[in-house]
């Protein structure tokens, strides 16, 4: 939403490899700690003064591992700027924004400077990265149902992890423990690291993670999978069951990412860079590079897109609800 720092890069570097296919496109990208722009405009941003995209850029270039161990504030701040340079009518160059599972923004930041949904344009969902959910080898439970059934009997006395307060995994274990009508007490960590590190020793019984950052300690029985918390199983995990087989359809989370564009991008732009999304995702070796990583290939229609992240945002605002998770 990885260790969140040290999985996004190589999630977005999918989404940014079908980008630069792209004609006519604005890039901003991360170098490090600094946004640098490739391709600009002359035109000035849409943010209320250049002192203010300034001070954005300065509180970015502040923000490093140690300081933003889950990368959520950096990536937010990115978006922010992309979005506000994005806006302006004059700019000669369309930009594209990679953008991995911000529909949970809304949610979880607060104050937001832009709204997802009026300020950009959806292109096309790139690709889906569903988490497993993964246990202590010492804990009883090797099932869905079995740790149901266990954390039930033992309100309150069973722990789960995540990459922080607010972020993907999190939201993964609320929504399971909605679903499950379960109570286990939810344990933040600084990044996904030392979350595994620490359900692989039994301090905690369970977490929901990227598969990049568990199926190694799955093959090394270091961690054992219960299940993938998707419809369809991973071909990279295949003996692992799916939520859905558990009888959890909603249990579904995870991390996406999809390509936008600013709102006032005219439609044949649109339309030409959702062909060339749909050529890179149906070529055989761009497939078998995602196969490889555990992520689910996209496409559809800008309109499917739309419609995606639309119940994407409805159903993580239903579930901060429930909880009562606060925006941060």
């Amino acid at each position: 939403m990885r260790g969140r720092t040290g999985e996004q890069p190589r999630h977005g570097e999918a989404a940014r490899h079908i980008a630069r296919v792209c004609a006519e496109t604005l890039f901003i990208r991360a170098a490090g700690n600094k946004l640098t722009t490739a391709q600009t405009s002359t035109a000035e941003t849409d943010l209320k003064t250049k002192q203010n995209l300034q001070a954005k850029l300065d509180e970015l270039s502040k923000l490093d591992d140690k300081s933003d161990p889950t990368g959520e504030k950096r990536r937010s701040l990115q978006e922010t700027i992309l979005v506000s340079l994005g806006k302006d009518p004059r700019a000669d160059k369309y930009q594209v924004i990679d953008n991995p599972t911000g529909e949970k923004d809304p949610v979880t930041v607060k104050a937001m400077q832009y709204d997802p949904q009026k300020d950009l344009q959806p292109i096309a969902l790139v690709g889906q990265v569903p988490f497993l959910l993964v246990a202590s080898p010492a804990f009883a439970p090797s099932t869905v149902a079995e740790l149901v059934a266990y954390a039930k009997a033992n309100p309150d006395k069973v722990n789960y992890s995540s990459f922080g307060n607010n972020t993907s995994s999190h939201l993964a274990g609320e929504l399971f423990k909605v679903t499950a009508g379960i109570r286990t007490t939810h344990v933040p960590y600084k990044g996904s690291g030392p979350s595994i590190i620490d359900v692989m020793g039994g301090q905690i019984q369970y977490t929901f993670d990227a598969p990049a950052a568990v199926l190694a300690q799955v093959q090394a029985g270091k961690l054992k999978a219960i299940a993938v918390a998707t419809n369809r199983r991973l071909a990279s995990a295949p003996t692992v069951p799916t939520m859905a087989e558990a009888g959890m359809p909603g249990v579904i989370g995870g991390t996406w990412f999809g390509l936008l564009v600013p709102a006032k991008t005219p439609r044949a732009v649109i339309d030409r860079i959702n062909a060339a999304t749909l050529a890179a995702l149906n070529a055989a070796d761009f497939r078998k590079t995602f196969e490889d990583r555990s992520i689910a290939p996209g496409g559809g229609t800008p309109e499917d897109f739309g419609r995606f992240i639309a119940g994407e945002i409805t159903k993580w605002q239903q579930l901060a609800a429930t909880v009562g998770i606060k925006p941060e």
